[in-house]
């Protein structure tokens, strides 16, 4: 289902030189499946898993419940508001949320980015 969002929604580019905040992979839709997986994968053994239905405190809760790295944790958690309030920030300009490579290097996206592909490949690929 994912890569049917990516394909339909994302920016289309094979190359690697453009990067939609929210569609591609490593984007904001990949933070939120990840999540979301979390919680249906885990809720049975954690009902605690269940008390909270934002983001940022349900990524709490993973690392609470030693279901996720502090590290990666923090890391999720720092993307995910990076990348939306760029994406905020784009619409009151009125600008496209599909990034250049250069302005993802420069915003530091690149990195993280990746980041969030390993941790997708981590928890759903194996």
């Amino acid at each position: 289902m994912r890569q049917k969002m990516r394909d339909n929604l994302g920016s289309k580019d094979t190359s690697g030189q453009q990067f939609h905040l929210k569609q591609d992979a490593g984007g904001i839709v990949d933070i939120e499946f990840l999540v979301q997986y979390g919680v249906l994968a885990w809720s049975h053994q954690y009902p605690e898993l269940l008390a909270v239905t934002d983001n940022m405190r349900l990524l709490d809760a993973f690392a609470a419940a030693d279901l996720l790295d502090p590290k990666d944790q923090h890391t999720l958690q720092q993307t995910y508001l990076s990348y939306r309030a760029e994406t905020h920030r784009r619409a009151l300009q009125n600008q496209n949320i599909t990034l250049d490579s250069s302005e993802a290097d420069t915003l530091g996206f690149r990195q993280m980015r990746n980041d969030v592909t390993r941790l997708w490949q981590q928890w759903l690929d194996n």
